[in-house]
């Protein structure tokens, strides 16, 4: 280059000539191709383009200088050289690798170029990510800039479309069910709470409808290593794909739960939905797996006491269960998780959790079979059988189990077994919060859980059961309602199969329900409560006293004057079984009865009350009442309850039973509106109106005027003469003004006086014009009873000397 850069050659031929030199380097090489470095490569690149372009500062130099054009060209030459030059660095020598060079094909590559290339391509990689970065954050930008409304029409266009997939070919679409699951936690400062809860609730019904009738296992790993046909293969990749999307899903709602559970305003509502989804599927898929995950989660919610709707929504779904689940195998899962989580509470959980128990779909001939309670016949004898007869057995049975292996039946044994298992858990609770909280708000609900299965209960528990039902109903703090249910449970306890083997004294469930009836206000629950019990103690049982069935048929009577309509007919109507069960009692039908006591409705117990001392005149009143049905059966039981003729009852009331009549007539479930319909009454004789057809309506001696609130205000000043508030004059209150306040008052008291002595003498005048008239009428009625009692013919023969 100093020979050529001394010669006058041009640029052209310089990089012709570099050229030249860049091909015999080539030439150099061996045959065998070698392995370049592209580090090494860009940098020969770009030293060959500095080299190509003007050095514009060298030229500007040489002119300050004044040099020769050729003496500027030759130092433009020197300097590009000197800067395209490497700088002499430190060399520093590398430890060679002791492994052995990689031959691919024909070519060997070292293993230090191996290390240099992975280098290079790491660059490449980190350059490539920053680019993708720089294109997210312009697709955030744009995507701020859009429309809040158009971004939740193209998030639910979307929804719609993945779950249309999903739906249309399951197998193919657990790619879907991904980009579903991930719009779950769309995250965006509009739309992205709307967008969560439509994913969230759309996934949880594709689900519902894509899960299989079955449990899904896991493959062993002989299994998995096992060489299976393609049909068994893409099932299992299905089954295994949606195992693990449906798990990922939990997980996000769990995650959900708990992240928003605290937060306030729209993302409180995640939380919500998250628990609803859960609730969906425990109950639309409880066979799947995972059952065990979603039961802890909605048990828990069950006893929340601080998100009562969220508490409601659970125990709602977890009843649905109940009454749905045929092999009862998740109800005892939810049962035992019921009953662990009251104890840990030390027994203060909510009054909606313990009346779950009341769905549970129980089989009673099954558990008494289990339990024993049932008795069992002595087993017959067996005969002979050929064998023939025994082949034909034997091929029955078998064909019995493969069809109730079709059918899907449960085994019965299993069954009761598990219906056992949670009937014990279920009276677990019950007795602990009997014996521990005698004065908790849960009693209601546990005796009414008593009551209903009470005949499942073993009669060895009779005694203790029936000390605390006693101990209950005797404390005055806990009001009628629980007093009524203590009496229920008593008597459900005492009546069936296995109360008839226990001989018990009610009298104090008499006493303790005649009291009650007093404080028996107008809730259905209390009133219907109080008439089941009458039909538990009274038709029910057969020896009763005459005098204690009087009293409860008087008390009845007596609450029909203050209780609803509905309430009122049923209640004459046990009335009217008791008198047709125990004929005696029309006696206090009739008034003729000579006593030397009195009723005494305020005595405790009943048969010291003398019901018969007095006929019952409440169902005087009763046989006018508004309600027609109501006056009907008063009037029936007043003629003392004939079957057939006037004063029966129609077919349809003499054969239902009376809460048949105590929902029929029931207001509530029509609308609140009496049924039947309640006549117009007549109008009143007062109420009349004046010749003219436009005039005012007058009733009695007021007049009907349409005066609005302006008419009204000008009425009131001009009749009133209200003067204007000005200064308070206290000249009444001085001593003058009262002297002559006090001559004025002596004034008018006289002129009352003068008054009454002429409405005397007015009265006295009237009284003998009354006796005056009175004399000469009857004078007259006789003459006329006289004529009218002779006869015709003595009329004909007197006729000219009467005239």
């Amino acid at each position: 280059l100093h020979i050529m850069a001394e010669s006058d050659e041009s640029d052209d031929d310089l990089q012709s000539f570099a050229q030249g030199a860049s091909f015999l380097q080539n030439l150099d090489l061996p045959a065998q191709k070698q392995w370049v470095n592209p580090r090494k490569e860009r940098k020969r690149r770009r030293i060959d383009e500095s080299m190509k372009r003007p050095q514009k500062g060298a030229q500007k130099s040489s002119k300050k200088r004044g040099k020769s054009d050729d003496e500027d060209e030759s130092d433009d030459l020197e300097s590009r050289y000197e800067r395209a030059k490497p700088q002499n660095k430190v060399v520093v020598e590398k430890e060679e690798s002791k492994k052995l060079p990689i031959k691919r094909g024909k070519v060997v590559i070292p293993v230090q170029a191996i290390i240099e290339e992975t280098k290079v391509e790491e660059e490449d990689e980190e350059e490539d990510e920053g680019e993708n970065e720089t294109e997210m954050e312009k697709e955030e930008l744009e995507q701020e800039l859009i429309d809040p409304s158009t971004k939740l029409k193209v998030a639910k266009d979307q929804i719609a479309s993945l779950a249309t997939e999903i739906l249309s070919a399951p197998e193919n679409g657990l790619a879907k069910l991904r980009q579903l699951r991930e719009l779950c936690a769309y995250d965006d400062k509009d739309v992205g709470v709307t967008v969560m809860k439509l994913a969230s609730i759309s996934l949880c019904t594709v689900f519902q409808d894509i899960i299989p009738g079955y449990r899904i296992r896991p493959l062993t790993e002989k299994e998995s290593e096992a060489t299976v046909s393609k049909e068994v293969k893409r099932l299992r990749d299905f089954e295994q794909g949606l195992l693990k999307n449906y798990q990922m899903y939990l997980q996000r709602l769990n995650a959900m739960i708990k992240k928003y559970d605290k937060a306030e305003g729209e993302k409180r509502g995640l939380s919500t939905v998250a628990i609803r989804c859960m609730c969906l599927l425990l109950v639309g898929v409880p066979h799947f797996n995972f059952r065990s995950n979603l039961v802890q989660v909605i048990v828990a919610r069950m006893n929340d006491k601080k998100r009562e709707k969220v508490a409601e929504l659970c125990c709602e779904h977890v009843r649905k269960l109940f009454q749905s689940d045929e092999d009862f195998d998740a109800s005892q899962e939810i049962v035992k998780a019921m009953a662990r989580v009251i104890k840990a509470s030390n027994y203060k959980a909510r009054e909606e959790m313990i009346k779950s128990f009341l769905s549970l779909k129980l089989n009673e001939q099954l558990i008494r079979e289990m339990k024993g309670l049932e008795s069992v016949s002595s087993a017959p004898k067996k005969k002979h059988r050929s064998r023939m007869n025994k082949r034909v057995d034997k091929a029955s049975k078998e064909l019995d189990k493969e069809l109730k292996e079709a059918r899907a039946e449960v085994n019965q044994k299993v069954l009761a077994r598990r219906q056992t298992e949670a009937l014990n858990h279920v009276f677990a609770t019950y007795f602990r919060i009997l014996k521990n909280s005698q004065t908790s708000p849960l009693l209601p609900a546990v005796l009414q859980g008593l009551s209903k299965h009470a005949h499942l209960i073993d009669a060895n528990f009779f005694g203790d059961l029936m000390k605390v039902l006693k101990s209950l109903m005797n404390n005055p703090k806990l009001g009628c309602r629980i007093t009524l249910e203590c009496v229920k449970t008593g008597c459900t306890l005492l009546s069936g199969q296995a109360g008839m083997a226990v001989n018990i004294d009610v009298k104090a469930f008499h006493d303790a329900l005649y009291g009650a009836f007093l404080e028996v206000g107008v809730r259905d629950v209390d009133v219907s409560t109080a008439l089941i019990c009458i039909r538990l103690l009274m038709h029910e049982r057969r020896e009763v006293s005459l005098d204690r069935v009087a009293a409860f048929c008087r008390r009845l009577v007596m609450l029909g004057l203050r209780f609803e309509p509905h309430q009122a007919v049923a209640a004459l109507f046990n009335v009217r079984g008791l008198m047709i069960k125990y004929p005696k009692l029309q006696g206090m039908l009739d008034s003729d009865t000579l006593t030397t006591s009195n009723f005494r409705p305020d005595v405790a117990e009943p048969e010291h009350c003398t019901p018969f001392a007095q006929p019952m005149w409440e169902l005087v009143p009763l046989c006018r009442h508004y309600f027609p049905p109501m006056e009907l059966h008063a009037k029936h039981v007043t003629r003392g309850c004939p079957s057939t003729g006037p004063g029966s009852l129609p077919s349809t009331h003499a054969r239902s039973q009376p809460h048949q009549l105590y929902e029929a007539f029931n207001c509530t479930q029509h609308g609140f509106c009496f049924n039947p319909q309640l006549k117009t009454p007549p109008p009143h004789p007062l109420s009349r109106r004046n010749d003219s057809k436009d005039g005012p309506r007058r009733i009695g001696h007021i007049v009907d005027h349409d005066i609005g609130t302006e008419d009204l205000q000008g009425i009131i000043e001009e009749h009133l003469n209200i003067p204007a508030l000005g200064e308070v004059d206290f000249s009444p209150l001085c001593s003058d003004s009262i002297e002559q306040n006090l001559e004025e008052l002596e004034r008018k008291v006289q002129s009352l006086e003068e008054f009454k002595a002429r409405l005397r003498k007015k009265q006295k005048i009237f009284k003998d014009k009354k006796t005056a008239s009175k004399r000469i009428g009857g004078s007259q009625v006789k003459k006329m009873k006289l004529k009218k009692k002779r006869k015709p013919a003595d009329m004909v023969k007197k006729r000219g000397s009467k005239e």
